[in-house]
């Protein structure tokens, strides 16, 4: 049963870290979910032809 349990606890702590490193170093599930936030937003505001560069540029300076 406590195998179980650390084995739990290893995995959430793993997974944690893989979506904090992520944000850090633009890579991951978090970058993923806020390119597609920004597009979305972009999208409302009724710019549809926006360039996907700008957003990836905008990425890397770190802007949310």
């Amino acid at each position: 049963m406590n195998e179980i349990v650390n084995f739990i606890i290893t995995t959430i702590v793993m997974f944690w870290l893989g979506f904090y490193y992520g944000t850090l170093y633009g890579e991951g599930v978090f970058r993923c979910c806020r390119y597609w936030r920004l597009r979305a937003i972009r999208w409302k505001q009724g710019r549809h032809k926006f360039n996907d560069r700008i957003i990836l540029e905008s990425e890397k300076i770190g802007y949310k």
